[in-house]
């Protein structure tokens, strides 16, 4: 039943957020809080399944935000570089195409380098049942984002 409840409020806080990209940049405080509340909401999650004491939960919370601007900044460049890939990939030629790519295929890589990075750190919180769990858990939560971002908008009703 907690499980199911935390799935709800995740899926409510984040349904308006994931909606569009224009809901991301329409109101950066707003995002911001958004953000601070899905954070909270994963890091209860991973307490209880993880079993975390307040001071490991604490940790393993700051390492996670530590890591959440650095990602959420590529993640941004990410998308821009798709998008300039569509542009060129339409009608560029092969060399403009080769380099936005490369641009692509980079960011990606600094991506995973900053998922290793964190879970790295995460190693002196977690003992390795809990690291285990750690990605399970993490895995289940990107799924239920992506079925919540596979829903219909309904932007303008949960506000």
């Amino acid at each position: 039943m907690k499980y199911l409840k935390i799935l709800l409020l995740l899926a409510f806080f984040l349904s308006p957020v994931f909606s569009t990209a224009q809901a991301w940049e329409a109101n950066p405080a707003e995002v911001a809080e958004k953000r601070e509340r899905v954070h909270s909401l994963i890091l209860m999650r991973l307490t209880q399944r993880l079993g975390l004491s307040s001071a490991d939960a604490n940790k393993l919370g700051q390492i996670m935000k530590k890591y959440q601007g650095i990602k959420i900044n590529l993640k941004n460049q990410l998308r821009d570089q798709s998008n300039q890939l569509r542009s060129v990939s339409a009608g560029g030629n092969e060399a403009e195409i080769e380099k936005v790519l490369s641009q692509v295929n980079t960011t990606r890589q600094k991506i995973d380098q900053v998922d290793d990075q964190m879970f790295n750190e995460l190693k002196s919180v977690l003992n390795p049942k809990q690291q285990a769990q750690f990605l399970i858990v993490m895995e289940e939560i990107r799924g239920e984002v992506r079925a919540i971002r596979r829903q219909p908008s309904t932007a303008g009703s949960a506000r």
